[in-house]
């Protein structure tokens, strides 16, 4: 078993590792939570088959966890309700309110999340194809390489989260049966939460190997001599065709577009419920360390993770973004170091017509158009957090 997972995470420094190779370990920890509805199987050759009739046992895992987590939700919101000043988490209305608001937020990201793998299962199928065939794995080596390093990163801070949750919530002073409670309705989603952005980062790294093949091919065009690699042939000529790599490029657009459709409702909730949860997390230490005064460390310690993992979630989607565009911003500089004063008319006009195509497609991930998954995503959550936060303290009783 040790060697089956160690041909996944270890490669030999002279293997060029395949992207769909690359992306099974993750596969693996989506079928578990039934968010990648097809079972695939991974060829050799580049690219994946769906295995027939598939969708059934995927779709019963899916239905289990959903079930699972409106069960768990109905008896959470009545402990609550049953508790009601017996903790400092649920003394107060405005904590007692947060409280159900997050489980509420967390459930319906996960429904959402469900919802959208199963109605964009063959887009997925068909994104992961589409990059695996149109990149050249000896062009962008490098690249590669480094993906593998960052699949393996994600894998193992998924783990390490999950260890971790499971050490501060099983460690709290409370009833067992709360302790589960929390597991199923607040561990549970989270960790969903995280499986899917890690899917999402990980579809948006793989573009960016195919980004970063396109760029590679016409950084060649600008140097004296140009060969041309593909596969067996190797010539030795300044005629490589723009329009070719231009397709290429509209095809990642294609696949930008896919997976912004595919993950836009996610990425919305949970920009939403990060905001929500700094907010809340933060009043909740507030209240009890400055108003009541009876907070213990570890409610401190749990509620500052709790806030510490929103900011990782608001980072990896603006920096996922941010990538995204630097690349594409990349390809345009490369593309305008083409010499085309000793060539004919033609050669300037297709750099022109590509750069005008760069120019004009828009390379931003949003979120229904209402937010802008960048570098400036992390700053807006934080300062309307702390704005938020300045006016819900002054609602307090004390």
């Amino acid at each position: 078993m040790f060697s089956k997972v160690k041909k996944y995470f270890y490669k030999k420094p002279t293997e060029i590792p395949n992207i769909d190779q690359i992306f099974k370990p993750l596969y693996i920890v989506l079928s578990l939570f039934g968010l990648f509805p097809y079972s695939i199987r991974f060829n050799n050759k580049r690219g994946v088959t769906i295995i027939k009739n598939s969708i059934y046992i995927n779709s019963l895992c899916a239905v289990s966890h959903i079930l699972l987590l409106l069960s768990f939700l109905v008896l959470h919101v009545q402990y609550v309700y049953d508790c009601i000043g017996d903790t400092v988490m649920t003394r107060e209305l405005l904590t007692q309110m947060n409280y159900i608001v997050e489980l509420v937020i967390f459930i319906i990201f996960c429904l959402s999340a469900y919802i959208c793998a199963f109605k964009n299962r063959l887009m997925f199928v068909k994104i992961i194809n589409k990059i695996a065939n149109n990149t050249d794995p000896t062009n962008v080596e490098r690249a590669l390489k480094q993906f593998r390093n960052q699949m393996n990163f994600t894998i193992s801070f998924l783990i390490a989260v999950f260890l971790l949750q499971i050490l501060v919530n099983f460690t709290r002073d409370d009833s067992f049966w709360k302790m589960i409670l929390v597991f199923i309705t607040f561990t549970l989603p989270q960790m969903i939460q995280f499986t899917i952005l890690a899917f999402y980062h990980m579809l948006i790294l793989m573009l960016l190997v195919l980004l970063k093949n396109i760029r590679v091919h016409i950084t060649n065009l600008a140097k004296d001599k140009i060969i041309i690699m593909d596969y067996f042939l190797k010539t030795e000529s300044k005629v490589i065709t723009l329009q070719n790599l231009e397709s290429l490029y509209q095809k990642a657009f294609e696949i930008k577009k896919d997976i912004n459709v595919a993950f836009q409702a996610p990425l919305l909730i949970t920009t939403l419920q990060c905001f929500h949860t700094i907010v809340s997390e933060s009043h909740i230490i507030y209240h009890g360390v400055v108003v009541e005064r009876d907070f213990t460390l570890h409610p401190i310690i749990n509620c500052s993770i709790w806030i510490i993992y929103q900011i990782l979630k608001v980072q990896v989607m603006g920096r996922t973004g941010s990538l995204l565009k630097q690349e594409v911003l990349k390809i345009g500089q490369a593309l305008h170091n083409i010499p085309t004063e000793k060539h004919d008319i033609r050669l300037l006009l297709e750099v022109q017509h590509f750069s005008s195509l760069i120019l004009h497609q828009n390379d931003e991930i949003t979120a229904f158009g209402l937010v802008t998954l960048d570098a400036a995503l992390l700053s807006k959550i934080i300062a309307s957090s702390a704005m938020y936060l300045t006016i819900l303290v002054q609602f307090d009783r004390k």
